[in-house]
């Protein structure tokens, strides 16, 4: 947990899923109690790049979902909102995918 109420349980890298049947994928178990959220993303996001060429990162996205008080739509359309802000309409170059779960 950092100071925005967020963790990262960023695991480095793999296959992605899908691409081959024999890909192997490590195993991780969390404990999540209700009104928690779960963000799952591509690459693509934390690669995303403003007119500067800075990347977005993982502390920007960190901080963006950790300040948002609301369920999981507030925090995707937040997150959604901050990539758009930060790339001011550079192209991006990688797949942004974001998929979101709140427990009830």
């Amino acid at each position: 947990m950092n100071e925005h109420g967020a963790r990262c349980f960023e695991k480095g890298g793999g296959i992605p899923i899908g691409i081959t049947l024999e890909a192997e994928y490590e195993e991780q178990q969390i404990q999540l109690a209700a009104g928690d959220s779960l963000v799952f993303y591509t690459d693509g996001v934390l690669e995303t790049q403003n007119a500067g060429r800075e990347a977005y990162g993982l502390d920007r996205l960190v901080r963006c979902l950790g300040d948002v008080r609301g369920g999981i739509g507030e925090q995707l359309g937040a997150l959604e909102r901050s990539l758009d802000e930060f790339a001011r309409g550079e192209p991006s170059r990688d797949d942004v995918t974001i998929v979101g779960l709140q427990v009830r």
